[in-house]
């Protein structure tokens, strides 16, 4: 772990700030934010809706988000499916305004020492855990260092697992990031942002303007895991990909994952869909559709193995018993 300075000063820091206010003020669910303290920092959880018992019976959803974004950026691409279902949005630390300003390293188990620090703070045992982009490495993280604190995963465009076309990322979405910063302009930035988004957004366009000029960026992508890593994830596992993603291709990502996760149960393409799905209303809600089935997947998944687990005790209960006659 080390500290960092998450913005180019102070100004931009607070500029970054407001944005998630701005995000979480458009969030259209009722949310409550705890703040946990961790050994690595504080870090501000979202969570949605707040506890009335009429989700208990629901495994808990804890979901990180992407690079140079936080917690209601996340929630806001569900559309309405935090009012629904209880949900944990973690603002992850170095890529977030509300967490500890420090970095931790990929190349040790410190991401996956956070998440259980976040979650014993949480009081949560085990969740599904949702990482999109970024914050899907971070979850992998978590995979790979604790893997019995999982019941499932559904990853979203997520790190760690394939990577880009480096040319071509530098021609579509580098070098025209550099023109902008260069020569801000909002032609220049839409340029900018068409390698990554699918359509453009109120919110999302003018704010990844802002994040581009005024974040200290990390360039440094998390890395990419083996299936030794994994070896232990007996979670059930659903990937989400993008056909047009320029960071990680959906199919080379789908095609890997079934390599990666000893336990992959299902996966879907976004068709015409760069690295960050369309914000249009219809196109938000199929994509809270394909998310809500991908839940009832892992759901339905999890029952199963627990009814098989519990029928192979029962017999092992019985077969010990006639032993003793």
């Amino acid at each position: 772990m080390k500290a960092i300075q998450l913005a180019k000063n102070e100004m931009s820091f607070q500029l970054l700030n407001d944005w998630h206010d701005r995000f979480a003020a458009a969030l259209k669910f009722e949310v409550d934010t705890k703040r946990i303290e961790t050994s690595f920092g504080f870090v501000d959880v979202m969570i949605g809706p707040p506890d009335d018992g009429q989700f208990d019976d629901q495994a808990p959803l804890i979901i990180l988000h992407g690079a140079m974004a936080g917690a209601p950026f996340a929630l806001g691409e569900l559309y309405d499916l935090p009012a629904r279902r209880r949900i944990y949005a973690v603002n992850i630390p170095g890529q977030s305004t509300r967490a500890a300003q420090v970095r931790l390293d990929f190349r040790s188990d410190e991401y996956g020492r956070w998440l259980c620090e976040v979650m014993d703070g949480l009081g949560i045992g085990r969740a599904i855990i949702c990482g999109v982009s970024w914050g899907g490495g971070v979850a992998l993280q978590l995979a790979k260092a604790s893997p019995d604190r999982i019941s499932g995963m559904v990853l979203v465009v997520p790190a760690s697992v394939v990577s880009g076309p480096v040319v071509k990322n530098v021609w579509r979405v580098a070098l025209p990031i550099l023109r902008y910063k260069l020569f801000p302009s909002e032609k220049n930035r839409d340029r900018a942002l068409s390698g990554l988004l699918t359509s453009g957004d109120e919110l999302w366009s003018p704010y990844l303007g802002d994040a581009i000029r005024h974040w200290n960026v990390d360039f440094s992508a998390p890395p990419i895991l083996h299936p030794q890593d994994l070896k232990l994830l007996t979670a059930p596992v659903f990937v989400i990909a993008a056909d047009h993603d320029l960071s990680f291709p959906g199919e080379k990502l789908i095609a890997r994952s079934q390599a990666l996760f000893p336990n992959l149960v299902g996966s879907h393409l976004l068709t015409n869909s760069c690295h960050s799905p369309s914000f249009l209303p219809a196109d938000r809600q199929n994509f809270t559709r394909i998310f809500k089935g991908a839940l009832e997947l892992i759901s339905s998944e999890t029952k199963s193995t627990t009814k098989s687990t519990l029928k192979k005790d029962c017999s092992a209960d019985q077969t010990v018993s006639e032993a003793g006659q």
